[in-house]
Order: structure tokens, then C-alpha cells, then sequence
């Protein structure tokens, strides 16, 4: 019995790891792996080049941080209430946090500071793309 294994690691060090074992053709283990690397591919691509939905409330939140100064920190509590003030909506402290983990994680902010103290600010040069 024959067997495989591959692995792919993507710029962020995440790691594929595929085992195969049987009768397998090279063409059929060719497209196998050109698959998984054209997800991972496109995956890596949809994280740093986010739609921001205006309708959503991730989308509104991450519109709002884009006028904030990229030379000024800022909490999370000043944000939830800028968008309350500016939507009228209370929207809960920890999908707020949630989502700006989400923003930094796509590049669109920056973040510092310890557990009690993290501040935000969005990064100066941001690609902007609407739904």
C-alpha cells in the first residue's frame, strides 16, 4: 500500500497537513494538494481584503473606526460609544472586543497594551471595499 503525506504552510504559519494512503495516481494527489493550497490561498486573501457591509454591524463598526485618527489609541468602551451615539444602537462590550480582534486580524487595526488596557487605532493606509 502506498502512502503520502504533504504539507503546506501559508505566510501566517498556519499548517496543512494531509496522509493518504491506497492507490492513488500522481495526477489525482497533483490536484488534491492544488486544491488545498487554493483554498488556504484564498482564504489568506478574503482575511486581508475584508467587505465591509454597511449594513452589518461588523461593517458599521469598522467603517467608524476609519475616522478615528491613526495617530490616536483609543478603548474599546470609547468606541462602543461613539457607535452608539452615531447608530442609536447599544450594541454589548464583548462583540465590540470580538470584533475589533476580527479588524486587527484583517490589518485594518492596530492594537496594543495589556488585558485590562488594550487600545486600537486603524492602520493609516487601509483598503476600503464596500458591499
Amino acid at each position: 500500500m502506498r502512502r503520502f503525506r504533504a504539507e503546506y504552510v501559508d505566510s501566517n504559519g498556519n499548517k496543512v497537513t494531509i496522509s493518504l494512503e491506497g492507490q492513488f495516481t500522481r495526477e489525482r494527489i497533483q490536484r488534491l494538494v492544488d486544491t488545498i493550497t487554493g483554498v488556504a490561498d484564498a482564504t489568506e486573501f478574503a482575511r486581508h481584503e475584508p467587505r465591509l457591509d454597511s449594513n452589518t454591524v461588523f461593517g458599521k463598526l469598522a467603517l467608524l473606526i476609519e475616522e478615528f485618527s491613526p495617530d490616536e489609541w483609543v478603548g474599546s468602551a470609547l468606541i462602543r460609544d461613539a457607535y452608539n451615539k452615531r447608530y442609536g444602537k447599544d450594541i454589548p462590550q464583548p462583540v465590540v472586543s470580538t470584533y475589533l480582534s476580527r479588524l486587527m486580524r484583517a490589518g485594518l487595526v492596530e492594537r496594543k497594551g495589556g488585558r485590562a488596557n488594550i487600545v486600537y487605532r486603524p492602520v493609516k493606509s487601509q483598503p476600503r471595499q464596500s458591499q
